[in-house]
């Protein structure tokens, strides 16, 4: 099972991503995943990459997050995630895992808070 896994790590890295040596990879995964994106990113040396960079998310965390941060922690993207994304794009890395535009992602994470603040309100 670990070979199978493997091949489909290099299999999304080569063919799916197409990485060129000496290109940047962003990974994004669950730490649930984190044997699984360990090959990924060692395929992707393997392949020559210059660079790979993890961005773990955890989805415990991430619930606890919309049920309890204050509303002001979903109303902008914070600089420094914009600029991680902005940073690494002019260096035209590639990116694996997760939405491709990250504004995008924060937009969607607002909306879901705020239609659960509604959900709740209606509970009350």
């Amino acid at each position: 099972m670990e070979e199978k896994l493997r091949e489909y790590a290099h299999l999304i890295v080569s063919v799916g991503l197409n990485l060129q040596k000496g290109q940047t990879l962003i990974l994004s995964s669950p730490v649930e995943c984190a044997p699984f994106a360990r090959l990924c990113v060692s395929a992707a040396y393997d392949l020559g990459a210059g660079e790979v960079v993890l961005n773990w998310t955890d989805d415990c965390i991430t619930r606890e997050r919309f049920l309890r941060a204050q509303d002001a922690a979903f109303e902008m993207p914070r600089p420094w995630r914009r600029a991680f994304f902005t940073d690494y794009a002019g260096l035209s890395a590639h990116r694996c895992g997760g939405p491709r535009n990250a504004a995008g992602r924060i937009a969607r994470a607002a909306r879901r808070r705020a239609a659960h603040l509604v959900r709740r309100a209606r509970d009350l």
